[in-house]
Protein backbone atom coordinates (compact mmCIF):
# COMPACT_ATOMS: atom_id res chain seq x y z
CA UNK A 1 0.00 0.00 0.00
CA UNK A 2 2.64 2.53 1.14
CA UNK A 3 4.50 2.14 -2.66
CA UNK A 4 1.17 2.87 -4.29
CA UNK A 5 0.06 6.31 -2.14
CA UNK A 6 -0.04 9.25 -4.76
CA UNK A 7 2.88 11.58 -4.83
CA UNK A 8 2.52 14.53 -2.62
CA UNK A 9 0.06 12.51 -0.17
CA UNK A 10 2.95 10.75 1.44
CA UNK A 11 2.11 12.59 5.41
CA UNK A 12 -1.05 13.08 5.01
CA UNK A 13 -3.32 12.43 8.12
CA UNK A 14 -5.10 9.02 7.46
CA UNK A 15 -8.17 7.45 8.29
CA UNK A 16 -9.35 3.32 8.05
CA UNK A 17 -13.37 3.33 7.77
CA UNK A 18 -14.54 -0.52 7.06
CA UNK A 19 -12.78 -1.99 4.41
CA UNK A 20 -11.47 2.27 3.00
CA UNK A 21 -8.42 3.73 3.78
CA UNK A 22 -9.01 7.59 3.51
CA UNK A 23 -6.06 10.25 2.84
CA UNK A 24 -7.11 13.76 3.28
CA UNK A 25 -6.11 17.14 3.01
CA UNK A 26 -1.97 18.39 3.41
CA UNK A 27 0.92 17.76 5.24
CA UNK A 28 0.35 16.31 8.97
CA UNK A 29 4.24 18.11 9.26
CA UNK A 30 5.48 20.21 6.02
CA UNK A 31 4.01 23.95 6.26
CA UNK A 32 3.88 24.49 2.73
CA UNK A 33 2.27 21.11 1.61
CA UNK A 34 -1.40 22.76 2.60
CA UNK A 35 -4.10 20.88 -0.04
CA UNK A 36 -7.68 19.58 0.27
CA UNK A 37 -7.70 16.68 -2.31
CA UNK A 38 -8.90 13.07 -0.11
CA UNK A 39 -8.32 9.74 -1.93
CA UNK A 40 -9.05 6.40 -0.81
CA UNK A 41 -7.86 3.17 -1.10
CA UNK A 42 -10.29 0.18 -1.26
CA UNK A 43 -8.82 -2.88 0.64
CA UNK A 44 -11.45 -5.47 -0.73
CA UNK A 45 -9.64 -3.94 -4.48
CA UNK A 46 -6.20 -3.31 -4.31
CA UNK A 47 -4.95 -3.70 -7.72
CA UNK A 48 -7.28 -0.44 -8.24
CA UNK A 49 -5.15 1.74 -6.21
CA UNK A 50 -5.34 4.90 -4.63
CA UNK A 51 -8.20 6.75 -6.53
CA UNK A 52 -9.61 10.77 -5.54
CA UNK A 53 -12.58 10.40 -3.34
CA UNK A 54 -15.60 12.38 -5.50
CA UNK A 55 -16.14 15.53 -2.87
CA UNK A 56 -19.41 17.51 -3.23
CA UNK A 57 -20.82 20.08 -0.44
CA UNK A 58 -17.05 21.44 0.59
CA UNK A 59 -16.69 24.59 -1.66
CA UNK A 60 -15.99 26.51 2.01
CA UNK A 61 -13.76 23.17 2.66
CA UNK A 62 -10.07 25.45 2.73
CA UNK A 63 -6.87 24.21 1.87
CA UNK A 64 -4.51 22.65 4.79
CA UNK A 65 -1.51 21.55 6.84
CA UNK A 66 -1.32 20.03 10.45
CA UNK A 67 -5.11 19.20 10.73
CA UNK A 68 -7.05 16.31 12.85
CA UNK A 69 -9.59 13.40 11.59
CA UNK A 70 -11.65 11.50 13.40
CA UNK A 71 -14.12 8.46 12.52
CA UNK A 72 -17.11 9.27 13.69
CA UNK A 73 -19.28 6.34 12.79
CA UNK A 74 -18.78 3.98 9.64
CA UNK A 75 -19.84 6.56 7.37
CA UNK A 76 -18.84 9.93 8.82
CA UNK A 77 -15.49 11.64 9.18
CA UNK A 78 -14.49 14.58 10.82
CA UNK A 79 -11.97 16.75 9.87
CA UNK A 80 -10.48 19.48 12.36
CA UNK A 81 -8.53 23.01 12.16
CA UNK A 82 -5.24 22.92 10.58
CA UNK A 83 -3.24 25.74 9.08
CA UNK A 84 -5.14 26.89 5.92
CA UNK A 85 -4.37 29.41 3.25
CA UNK A 86 -3.22 32.13 6.08
CA UNK A 87 -3.72 31.50 9.72
CA UNK A 88 -4.51 28.42 11.46
CA UNK A 89 -8.44 27.22 11.79
CA UNK A 90 -11.19 25.94 13.87
CA UNK A 91 -13.22 24.75 12.21
CA UNK A 92 -15.21 21.42 11.91
CA UNK A 93 -15.91 19.70 8.87
CA UNK A 94 -18.73 16.79 8.62
CA UNK A 95 -17.65 14.14 5.40
CA UNK A 96 -20.73 11.58 5.03
CA UNK A 97 -19.18 8.80 3.00
CA UNK A 98 -22.14 8.14 0.25
CA UNK A 99 -23.62 4.78 -0.52
CA UNK A 100 -21.06 4.04 -3.44
CA UNK A 101 -18.30 4.46 -0.86
CA UNK A 102 -16.58 6.37 -3.56
CA UNK A 103 -18.54 9.93 -2.71
CA UNK A 104 -18.01 12.11 0.08
CA UNK A 105 -20.50 14.93 1.33
CA UNK A 106 -19.09 17.76 3.07
CA UNK A 107 -20.74 19.79 5.52
CA UNK A 108 -19.43 22.75 7.89
CA UNK A 109 -20.59 21.69 11.42
CA UNK A 110 -19.10 24.85 13.11
CA UNK A 111 -16.81 28.03 11.14
CA UNK A 112 -15.34 28.71 14.79
CA UNK A 113 -14.67 26.34 17.75
CA UNK A 114 -14.57 27.58 21.52
CA UNK A 115 -11.36 25.72 21.13
CA UNK A 116 -8.33 28.47 20.07
CA UNK A 117 -7.31 27.85 16.02
CA UNK A 118 -4.49 25.59 15.71
CA UNK A 119 -2.42 23.48 13.77
CA UNK A 120 -0.61 19.96 14.82
CA UNK A 121 -2.75 18.61 17.04
CA UNK A 122 -4.28 15.63 18.35
CA UNK A 123 -7.79 14.15 18.46
CA UNK A 124 -9.52 11.10 18.62
CA UNK A 125 -12.89 9.15 19.33
CA UNK A 126 -13.58 7.42 22.18
CA UNK A 127 -16.90 6.28 24.09
CA UNK A 128 -19.07 8.69 21.99
CA UNK A 129 -16.43 11.78 22.54
CA UNK A 130 -15.01 13.88 20.33
CA UNK A 131 -11.12 15.16 21.79
CA UNK A 132 -9.05 17.68 20.96
CA UNK A 133 -5.68 18.80 22.27
CA UNK A 134 -2.34 19.97 22.16
CA UNK A 135 -1.02 21.25 19.34
CA UNK A 136 0.48 24.91 18.24
CA UNK A 137 -1.16 28.45 17.49
CA UNK A 138 1.05 28.90 14.36
CA UNK A 139 4.13 27.15 13.02
CA UNK A 140 6.69 27.73 15.38
CA UNK A 141 4.16 29.39 17.97
CA UNK A 142 2.46 29.00 21.11
CA UNK A 143 2.16 25.97 22.13
CA UNK A 144 -1.15 25.25 23.50
CA UNK A 145 -1.73 22.68 26.27
CA UNK A 146 -5.19 22.52 26.06
CA UNK A 147 -8.24 19.63 26.54
CA UNK A 148 -11.33 19.85 24.70
CA UNK A 149 -14.16 17.04 24.17
CA UNK A 150 -17.93 17.63 22.65
CA UNK A 151 -20.13 14.78 21.74
CA UNK A 152 -20.15 13.06 18.63
CA UNK A 153 -23.90 14.07 17.93
CA UNK A 154 -23.13 17.98 18.75
CA UNK A 155 -19.88 20.25 18.51
CA UNK A 156 -20.77 22.06 21.87
CA UNK A 157 -17.21 21.61 23.20
CA UNK A 158 -16.35 21.22 26.58
CA UNK A 159 -12.55 22.25 28.09
CA UNK A 160 -11.47 19.31 29.89
CA UNK A 161 -9.81 19.23 32.93
CA UNK A 162 -10.36 22.95 33.51
CA UNK A 163 -6.91 24.84 33.03
CA UNK A 164 -4.15 23.68 31.41
CA UNK A 165 -2.52 20.25 30.76
CA UNK A 166 0.91 19.64 32.69
CA UNK A 167 3.06 20.48 29.70
CA UNK A 168 4.67 22.43 27.43
CA UNK A 169 5.43 21.97 23.96
CA UNK A 170 8.54 23.75 23.03
CA UNK A 171 9.28 24.30 18.76
CA UNK A 172 6.81 20.93 18.86
CA UNK A 173 5.83 18.94 15.56
CA UNK A 174 2.59 18.16 17.76
CA UNK A 175 1.72 15.69 19.73
CA UNK A 176 -0.38 12.49 19.78
CA UNK A 177 -3.39 11.51 22.03
CA UNK A 178 -4.80 8.05 22.23
CA UNK A 179 -7.02 6.29 24.78
CA UNK A 180 -5.81 3.11 26.53
CA UNK A 181 -8.12 1.16 29.65
CA UNK A 182 -10.10 4.11 30.03
CA UNK A 183 -7.47 6.49 30.47
CA UNK A 184 -6.18 9.01 28.08
CA UNK A 185 -2.20 9.52 27.41
CA UNK A 186 -0.35 11.55 25.62
CA UNK A 187 2.83 11.94 23.46
CA UNK A 188 4.61 15.07 23.35
CA UNK A 189 7.21 15.45 20.36
CA UNK A 190 9.61 17.99 19.79
CA UNK A 191 11.72 16.22 16.17
CA UNK A 192 11.41 18.24 13.32
CA UNK A 193 13.36 16.16 10.62
CA UNK A 194 14.51 12.53 9.75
Amino acid sequence: VNDAVPDGMESRPGLRVGNRLWLIGGSAVHWDHKSKRICYYDLEHPAKGWQDATVTGSDGFAARMGHACVVVDDSTLWVMGGLGPYECLADVWQFKIGSNRDTLHGTELKASSEWKPRCLFSAVNFNGLIWVGGGVSAPNGKALGDLWSTPSSTTSWTPRPKGKLEYVVANAIGTGMAFCDKTLFTMVTNRTGG
